[in-house]
Formats: C-alpha cells, structure tokens, sequence
C-alpha cells in the first residue's frame, strides 16, 4: 500500500495545495462561497419532499473488481465487503416518483435499495419511473440491457 512519502514529490505538493484550499475554505466559508448567488428565501418545495439517496459509489464494475488483484479488491474479498457502481436515486414524494441515475450492470440490487430506502412495495413490472444516464459508457447504461423494460405498457 502506498503511503504519502512513496509519491512522486508533484503529487505530494498538489495533494498539499489541496488540503490547504479546503482547510481555508472551512477556516472562512463566507469568504469561499461569497462568490456564489445566495440560496432564495422560500425553497420551491418542502426539504423533505424531494430526496436523493447514493446508491453505489465504485466504479463500473464495483468493488471488488471482477479479475483484479489489487490491494482494494483483495481486502475487499477477504473483508465480504462489496461496493456498488456509482448511482444515485430520486425520490418524489410528492407525486409518488422514484427517478434511477445511472442504469449500472448492478441495477438490480440498486433499485432493491432505492425501494428499501424509501419505503416503496409492489411496483411490479415499473420498478421506477424514469432512467437518466450522464453519458453513453458502458457502465452507465448496461443495467438497462440486461432487465425487463423499465415501464409497464399503459393498457395490456
């Protein structure tokens, strides 16, 4: 396992910029965020009304990576720790809508938690009401390839 004093010197050194940037921005938020618009008065809809919910935080294949011997992946096995490919879900309760970012070839197990984390039984056939992709890699819309359609025909 690598260690700060086995990179290379320029890592180090941006690796340190960045400590320091952030240990600034915390030391004086205002100061750090008093470029940005201020947030509006009356928020669009409730603070509860709407969540997200991380579903996966790995890469596309997930940890432990299929075939990689790494020092991750092996800790990983030996720990039966597993992480999903990175994915987020949406929950609208005002309108009763789960919302799926990123279709991972996990889709299945991340959908079970989106149903689990929000409290949702018996969607059946329309597991969640919408899919969007950030972008057409492999990773990001396999799941999609390997289900049912995601939505129920309207009449049968």
């Amino acid at each position: 396992m690598a260690n700060a004093w086995s990179l290379p010197p320029r890592r180090v050194v941006g690796l340190l910029v960045v400590c320091a940037a952030l240990l600034a921005a915390c030391a004086a938020p205002e100061r750090a965020l008093g470029a940005f618009a201020k947030p509006a008065a009356e928020p669009l809809f409730g603070a509860s009304d709407v969540e997200v919910v991380v579903l996966g935080i790995a890469q596309d294949g997930g940890v432990p990576h299929f075939g990689c011997d790494k020092w991750c992946c092996e800790a990983a096995r030996l720990d039966g720790r597993a992480l999903h490919p990175a994915a987020l879900g949406v929950v609208d309760k005002r309108v009763n809508k789960l919302l799926l970012v990123e279709a991972t070839p996990a889709i299945e197990q991340q959908v079970d938690l989106l149903h689990a984390m929000a409290g949702v039984e018996g969607r059946g056939r329309q597991p969640v009401d919408g899919v969007l992709t950030t972008h057409a890699h492999l990773g990001h819309y396999l799941g999609v390839c390997v289900t049912d359609p995601l939505t129920k025909p309207e009449s049968a």
